[in-house]
């Protein structure tokens, strides 16, 4: 298949917050409303602070100025992943996905607004968390809509989920022991997610047998690609 853009043409959207090793801008989620990009992505700085702010900017796709900004602290966590932002009718949502104060997993929260500068972290909702899914860890929510109901895929793995090795660091799915895995649910409104369960799973063996996350997803003549 041939390939849909040139990475040689690529030009810098957003500048990591500073330099040298776990610095980065990204983990992007973006929804088109018209000619108008909404863009939501992560700014990230070495360990221990990690996922510390959370940006949406508007753009025309290349150009962009930040709306809205919100830090680990307005979500009592220690990092934030990537997220989704999307708007159905007049409403916005954020799908916000960060690791628990409490208990140290990743989970996915709900954030909605009237606008897409308005959300408030504290009023955020559970959207889908690793206890619906039996896994360790759900995170990383990239939706689209199908007929009438919304698709959400998530990073997940599986595995028990009070294992002080797994959550210990925050971060269960970097420990190696569980899988990283590409799982889906599923709703009508975007509010409450039924798992439908894994749907890319990492290989037996290979260069890929510890990890398979899908970006994207789209329809084909017979079937989908990822």
């Amino acid at each position: 298949m041939r390939s849909p853009f040139d990475p040689a043409m690529a030009t810098v959207v957003e500048e990591p917050p500073g330099t040298g090793a776990g610095h980065w801008a990204g983990a992007p989620g973006a929804f088109v409303d018209g000619a108008t990009v909404y863009l939501v992505y992560r700014m990230r700085w070495p360990r221990p602070r990690r996922g510390a702010e959370l940006r949406i900017a508007r753009g025309d796709g290349a150009r962009f100025e930040t709306i809205w900004r919100a830090t680990r602290e307005d979500f009592a966590s220690v990092s934030i992943e990537r997220c989704a932002i999307v708007r159905d009718r007049r409403t916005w949502r954020l799908y916000v996905s960060y690791v628990d104060g409490i208990d140290r997993r990743w989970r996915i929260d709900l954030v909605e607004a009237g606008t897409p500068d308005s959300f408030d972290p504290s009023a955020r909702r559970l959207a889908l968390g690793p206890d619906q899914a039996n896994a360790a860890a759900v995170k990383d929510p990239w939706l689209r809509r199908v007929g009438d109901r919304w698709w959400m895929f998530v990073s997940y793995g599986e595995g028990a989920v009070d294992d002080e090795h797994l959550h210990g660091s925050g971060d269960a799915l970097s420990t190696g022991a569980v899988k990283s895995e590409t799982g889906l649910a599923t709703s009508t409104d975007g509010v409450r997610w039924k798992w439908e369960g894994r749907v890319l799973a990492a290989s037996a063996k290979g260069w890929d047998r510890f990890a398979s996350r899908l970006t994207t997803a789209f329809p084909a003549t017979d079937g989908w690609l990822g």
